[in-house]
């Protein structure tokens, strides 16, 4: 989800508040490369000569704040997959994992920094088959605390966002995980904003196995950072484009991704 800042009245994402009867839509395009990965030790290794995974992804994130405390979250991804080895290509595309929950403004400071806690419910969209695996294909829950704010740097405004849950799927081997984030943003001018940001993700699973087609892994840890420039059309409309790489992990792949996304305020 993009997150920006504009002062109290005029913030997206994170842990603001969206005034009651407000809606927000931000609809984003992803595309993640790798060609090569860590394995349960943290060793990076290459893919095999001519092979990689890349991923294109259409994500749909939406908001509407039902009360003063309340606001309702859900968002639906498609993706598209392919796996390249010498002389084959493995394809697949599909809705993943939609969620639907509820996100419930806990206290503020000043009505400059907000906390808050997000409970969502996982619920698949596709069926994996014998060729064609999209996610975990369980139901699950994911539960996180959120803090965000807004601060003078000098003269010009920033922002921040921390982020901390974990995510449980309904299933013998899981997998249970560990998420985090935090961002932080600056103010440029009326019209543009720069922000960094790390995230990761510890999960735990039975299921140990490893593979390059990388959406297929339960057992994987891993840390990424990104750098967004977001173009502030008015209070109601933004758009955003950025990169991130994955710095370290094991048992996944070690990827670069590039993301073009909006907010559109109603």
């Amino acid at each position: 989800m993009l997150i920006i800042c504009l002062g109290r009245e005029k913030s997206y994402g994170g842990g603001w508040p969206v005034r009651r009867g407000s809606f927000t839509i931000s609809p984003s395009f992803t595309f993640f490369y790798a060609n090569q990965s860590w394995d349960k030790d943290g060793k990076l290794t290459d893919y095999p000569t001519g092979s990689h995974f890349e991923s294109k992804s259409i994500y749909l994130y939406g908001e509407y704040g039902l009360s003063r405390r309340v606001t309702l979250v859900g968002s639906l991804p498609y993706v598209f997959n392919t796996f390249v080895q010498p002389g084959v290509a493995t394809a697949t595309n599909g809705f993943t994992d939609a969620e639907i929950g509820a996100r419930y403004y806990l206290t503020n400071i000043n009505f400059r920094h907000y906390f808050a806690v997000q409970a969502t419910g996982i619920i698949p969209m596709y069926a994996n088959t014998a060729v064609r695996t999209v996610g975990f294909q369980s139901y699950g829950a994911d539960v996180k605390l959120i803090a965000s704010g807004s601060v003078k740097v000098f003269s010009m405004n920033s922002y921040f966002n921390i982020e901390a849950g974990v995510r449980q799927y309904v299933d013998a081997t899981g997998p249970f995980q560990y998420k985090y984030a935090a961002s932080y943003g600056l103010t440029l001018s009326k019209h543009h904003q720069i922000s960094l940001a790390a995230s990761g993700v510890k999960s735990s699973s039975l299921n140990k196995d490893f593979s390059r087609y990388l959406v297929a892994n339960k057992n994987f840890e891993y840390i990424q950072a990104s750098f967004n420039y977001v173009f502030i059309v008015t209070n109601k409309l933004a758009f955003s484009i950025g990169a991130n790489r994955f710095l370290t992990g094991k048992n996944t792949g070690k990827g670069t991704s590039a993301f073009f996304s909006s907010v559109i305020r109603f």
